[in-house]
């Protein structure tokens, strides 16, 4: 699971290449857990996680997450709520190595671009 939750934004942003609207779906969205092989990812809005689960773009980030996490995967969307995606979300923040940074991310949210 913290493969997947650390690499997160970067498996988010590679799907653009396969279909342009699906970063902005999955921006509502954050691992949750894994059980067995099944992946949960937690999402804000109903509306987004109804939206991951059309074929096509349930397809390509089974196969994003599977390479990342280097074991076949399932996928399964959740609504949760503010608090907990929250939790999530600070879960998928990679750390910046400044002890200050890591530290005003935790407290206002946000990440850090390259």
């Amino acid at each position: 699971l913290s493969a997947v939750q650390q690499a997160w934004h970067g498996i988010v942003a590679g799907l653009a290449d396969h279909n342009h609207a699906i970063p902005y779906l999955l921006e509502g969205g954050r691992p949750q857990h894994i059980t067995g092989n099944v992946l949960t990812i937690g999402f804000r809005y109903r509306l987004h996680a109804e939206k991951v689960r059309a074929p096509a773009i349930l397809d390509a980030l089974i196969a994003a997450c599977t390479a990342r996490a280097g074991t076949p995967l399932r996928v399964e969307t959740a609504v949760v709520s503010v608090e907990e995606f929250t939790a999530l979300e600070a879960l998928c923040r990679p750390p910046t190595g400044d002890a200050v940074a890591d530290a005003a991310l935790e407290v206002f949210g946000g990440r850090v671009l390259d």
